[in-house]
């Protein structure tokens, strides 16, 4: 595959997940109190790809309900990456959803991006999303970074509401 069909490939993707429902930012201030926690775990939530250098230069927040959206973004998360990738974690999307967070291309190392939490209250799945820079002090790579995670959740149909969470590890 050229460079230039992978780009275009990774620019299909962005608009085939963007198209997902889901809402960026935090509509609400934080988690409700009444909501429901998935535990992290075989029965409830698994993280099924965490990376920090792939396709994904833009910041993403997507939820994804179908094989064909799943494999486009099991291609991006792999782009440039020698040998071929191997394929996409199993999904039986009539049982599961898989949840997609992007932080995009950050100048080094020392950023990351996690689901650290996922609840459901009332019709709405609420993802909360972790995203960490380095401080001041500390010494990273001068590598371009581009944190990614990837969490397969129990199916839902519930509206999504990524609520952001920005921490600074001191070093």
């Amino acid at each position: 595959m050229r460079n230039s069909d992978k780009i275009l490939l990774g620019a299909a993707l962005l608009s085939t997940v963007a198209c997902q429902p889901a809402t960026l930012g935090a509509p609400a201030d934080k988690i409700p109190s009444t909501a429901i926690d998935e535990a992290f775990g075989d029965a409830g939530v698994r993280r099924v790809a965490h990376s920090f250098y792939n396709g994904f230069d833009q910041p993403v927040r997507a939820v994804i309900r179908d094989q064909e959206s799943w494999q486009a973004a099991w291609t991006t998360l792999y782009i440039g990456m020698m040998p071929a990738p191997p394929a996409p974690p199993a999904v039986d999307f009539s049982r599961s959803t898989v949840i997609l967070v992007a932080l995009g291309a950050r100048p080094s190392g020392g950023y990351d991006i996690t689901v650290s939490r996922v609840a459901r209250d009332a019709g709405v799945l609420y993802v909360e999303v972790t995203s960490t820079s380095p401080g001041e002090r500390c010494i990273t790579t001068a590598a371009i970074t581009k944190p990614v995670d990837i969490v397969v959740v129990p199916h839902t149909v519930d509206e999504a509401v990524f609520v952001e969470w920005k921490t600074v590890h001191q070093c």
